[in-house]
């Protein structure tokens, strides 16, 4: 049974152990990558073993996080040993894909470091924060407790953790505690214009030709409350798509004046549709539509996949939507 522990709690079991295997989502976004290596770089400066694993890898557009190529996709390891294994920014443990699961040792302790309102507590050590606006942060907050030294690596991967869990600190999940976060990581000599160039401005050409192509696809409700998006396996194909090109372009749409939430359908190859949901106002709760279809995430910010087609599944998504947002 899984026992909840707090920051305090967790530095004093990491403290007792020598080797980890950190693992994050698949899919994984700045947060995911950025707590995960956050962490790691950590502990290694302590003089630990960290082996990284995400079963899909760093996409792209985070590869400048992962220079020294730590992270490695699940398939590309077949025998683990460590004692602890920690899950980062994961709510359900499904998520961390079937491979990464079956690399975690029988004994090994297993660790949850999470923010999501909707984590399933799995792990023999709980830690969930879900009024932290990123992992990162959270993760930032275990250096506190623990007076840790935090590498200048680490403190590039944290930044983006938090800063793209809170786009880019205008989200309302945004605390003082945050900027507190950010002041002491630029304090310790982030360089934040080069970090944020990196993370904002530093995107390849196709991603102006995906944005084209999903713009042609926009649609809005009769009262333009709701958008919405569709990303087809056409389109990915003509696009030259690749994992990480359509992150934040879900903001395009949630810019929009009147929209109060949005969708994203993206038909993914084996079939299933990811659907990305974004609210504007904290009266339509994504976390709960999107927990309708099995998924989940924050208030704001939410996620679900659906059995296909695209069209079936856009129709129940939207006619869910539309009922909390009336």
């Amino acid at each position: 049974m899984a026992k909840d522990v707090t920051a305090e709690d967790l530095v004093a079991v990491l403290a007792q152990h020598e080797r980890f295997v950190l693992v994050s989502h698949l899919r994984p976004d700045g947060d995911a990558i950025g707590s995960m290596l956050g962490l790691g770089l950590m502990l290694e400066a302590m003089g630990k073993e960290v082996v990284y694993l995400n079963e899909d890898g760093v996409p792209g557009n985070l590869a400048f996080l992962d220079a020294g190529q730590r992270v490695r996709r699940s398939r590309e390891v077949k025998v683990l040993d460590c004692d602890v294994f920690i899950a980062l920014d994961t709510a359900n443990q499904e998520r961390l894909g079937d491979t990464a699961l079956a690399r975690k040792p029988e004994k090994a302790l297993g660790v949850t470091i999470d923010h999501h309102i909707t984590n399933e507590r799995y792990g023999d050590l709980v830690w969930v924060d879900d009024q932290a606006p990123a992992t990162a942060q959270m993760v930032w907050e275990l250096a506190k407790a623990g007076g840790w030294e935090i590498p200048a690596e680490a403190r590039t991967a944290l930044y983006v953790g938090a800063s793209t869990d809170t786009g880019s600190f205008q989200y309302a999940n945004t605390t003082a505690r945050t900027h507190e976060m950010a002041a002491d990581l630029l304090a310790a000599g982030l360089d934040v214009a080069e970090v944020n160039r990196l993370t904002y401005h530093n995107f390849p050409y196709r991603r102006v030709q995906l944005l084209t192509s999903l713009l042609a696809t926009l649609q809005r409700s009769d009262d333009g409350r709701l958008a919405w998006w569709s990303l087809t396996l056409a389109m990915k194909k003509e696009a030259g798509y690749q994992p990480g090109d359509s992150e934040g372009l879900v903001d395009v749409m949630r810019g929009i004046d009147e929209v109060v939430a949005c969708v994203f359908f993206e038909e993914i190859s084996d079939g299933t549709i990811r659907v990305s949901m974004r609210s504007k106002d904290a009266s339509v709760n994504v976390s709960e539509v999107c927990g309708s279809f099995g998924g989940g995430g924050h208030i704001l910010a939410a996620g679900a996949r659906l059995e296909g087609p695209l069209e079936e599944a856009r129709q129940r998504v939207l006619a869910e939507l539309g009922r909390a947002a009336a």
